[in-house]
């Protein structure tokens, strides 16, 4: 997994070329993840829940993710993903070329990544076919997959429930 620059550096403002690139403070980040675990309802039904699913916050950031999609980025500690974006997590080479991360590269305006996550995040749920390019063991490859998010609300803030669903070519 590839070290973003800025990813845990809140003294600067960001630059973007589309999406904010603000970030939340690794404190936030914890407390929005004890949130989502202390609540009952949704830390059972995200573990119980055998596909890819992550929650991330306001910024893109990700706060839980159940078993599923810990496989499916290759890690199996989610401490070690705590605060990173979904671009981050899959590897998108665009995430990497720009110091402020996922969303922030002039690509990012047709990614449904970030733009899924945006919509949710806006109140909207939505579906998209996914086409990322992602680094892979030191070199390029296609990524693909299905991406549904959906605005979750949770103690009067609110969050994007992400699932992804890989298509097989």
């Amino acid at each position: 997994m590839r070290h973003y620059p800025n990813a845990m550096d809140f003294s600067l403002k960001p630059p973007t070329r589309f999406a904010p690139a603000e970030r939340e403070t690794v404190e936030r980040i914890r407390e929005e993840h004890e949130m989502l675990v202390s609540s009952e309802a949704a830390a059972a039904v995200l573990a119980a829940v055998d596909e890819r699913l992550a929650v991330v916050n306001e910024n893109r950031q990700l706060v839980h993710a159940n078993a599923g999609f810990l496989r499916f980025v290759g890690v199996s500690t989610l401490a070690d993903i705590l605060g990173m974006r979904l671009g981050e997590l899959l590897g998108c080479v665009h995430a990497i070329e720009d110091l402020s991360g996922c969303g922030t590269h002039p690509t990012c305006r047709t990614c449904g990544t970030v733009n899924s996550a945006l919509r949710a995040l806006a109140g909207r749920s939505c579906v998209a076919e996914v086409n990322l390019v992602v680094e892979r063991a030191g070199r390029e490859q296609a990524l693909d997959f299905d991406l549904e998010a959906t605005p979750l609300y949770l103690r009067g803030r609110l969050f994007a429930l992400v699932r992804l669903d890989p298509i097989e070519r």
